[in-house]
């Protein structure tokens, strides 16, 4: 039943909403150089 309504999902939204959401994505990656540059006197 779970294959169904992936399939159905797939198919009605055309894959875009039927991905997985996966986090590791979105995770924040560090400073920027904005911030290292405000920074950078202090260190």
């Amino acid at each position: 039943m779970k294959f169904f309504s992936q399939l159905f999902a797939a198919l009605l939204l055309g894959g875009r909403f039927a991905t997985r959401y996966r986090p590791e994505d979105h995770y924040m990656r560090g400073p920027g150089p904005k911030w290292r540059a405000k920074h950078a006197s202090n260190a």
